[in-house]
């Protein structure tokens, strides 16, 4: 898909990629969140996948496997199956960010970061992404599979997926059928 493309894309700038994230961080900016390899929240951070009780989509199984290799297993589940936001210091525990600043310093902490992570050996950092990549490649190797593209499509071509675009555009409950 597109999405996946340029998520693919963030994951493969051969140089760090930094994420700052403040306030509802949810679905695809969750998603791009997780393609970058350094995550820093604002205080004010609410971070998750509430598709399920929202518009009644489906994350591809990229998307989740990258949600489980950062969140873990435990953690992906509960976001997924709940559909609940969670707080920067959950998502800091968690290891979903790598740390938590007040809103109002979030930027300039994160240019800070950013500077101080350019002061460090361009080719070591370049390599080390590198080889942190084609891990990560290898390991999603096996999600290649087809029907997991299937699943998604079913869950686009659902009742429950148009239920929930119809209740999100108008402001209400979706009315869920399991069709």
């Amino acid at each position: 898909s597109r999405i996946e493309d340029v998520l693919e894309q963030i994951e493969s700038v051969p140089k760090p990629t930094i994420a700052l994230l403040l306030g509802a961080t949810a679905g695809g900016g969750a998603a791009i969140a997780l393609a970058c390899d350094m995550r820093i929240a604002g205080d004010n951070l609410r971070f998750g996948m509430p598709m399920a009780r929202t518009l009644g989509n489906l994350l591809n199984a990229h998307n989740l496997t990258r949600l489980m290799e950062v969140a873990g297993p435990t953690l992906t589940f509960d976001l997924i199956y709940t559909g609940r936001l969670i707080g920067a210091e959950e998502a800091f525990r968690a290891g979903l960010v790598n740390q938590v600043v007040p809103v109002g310093a979030a930027e300039e902490h994160a240019t800070d970061l950013t500077s101080r992570i350019s002061e460090n050996a361009p080719l070591t950092l370049q390599l080390s992404k590198r080889m942190l990549t084609r891990i990560r490649s290898n390991r999603r190797a096996q999600i290649q599979d087809p029907t997991y593209e299937e699943l998604v499509e079913v869950v686009y071509s659902s009742d429950d997926f148009r239920e929930g675009i119809a209740a999100f555009t108008e402001h209400r409950s979706p009315r869920w059928k399991g069709s």
